[in-house]
């Protein structure tokens, strides 16, 4: 009886202490797909510093410190939805996009 006990003891430690574990690899996960956005707005030599993190309902809210390298720091809020869906806000709530490509940047087999 009282090694059954101590192995279910010792179970629920184990078991409890690899939850945040696992919760952590997954906002890493997110942290990288907000990483990849601010590198395809800033550019590839943007450093990304993570300020928090709040997982809601509606997904998880990271607020992020971006040092673009050629510019200022700027702090965003980087949304990724259940989905995995990452969106990138400035400090102002407006959305922020990569900027779109223009005909001269289109690589075509016909030229």
């Amino acid at each position: 009886m009282m090694k059954t006990l101590t192995a279910v003891t010792l179970g629920l430690l184990l078991s409890a202490a690899a939850l945040p574990a696992l919760a952590g690899s997954s906002n890493t996960e997110k942290l990288g797909l907000c990483k990849a956005e601010l590198g395809d707005i800033y550019g590839q030599g943007t450093r990304v510093k993570l300020k928090s993190i709040m997982n809601k309902k509606s997904g998880t809210h990271m607020r992020l410190q971006a040092t673009p390298s050629d510019g200022e720091r700027v702090t965003i809020t980087c949304l990724v939805d259940r989905e995995g869906m990452a969106s990138i806000m400035g400090a102002d709530g407006v959305a922020i996009s990569a900027p779109a490509t223009t005909d001269t940047d289109v690589v075509s087999l016909a030229d």
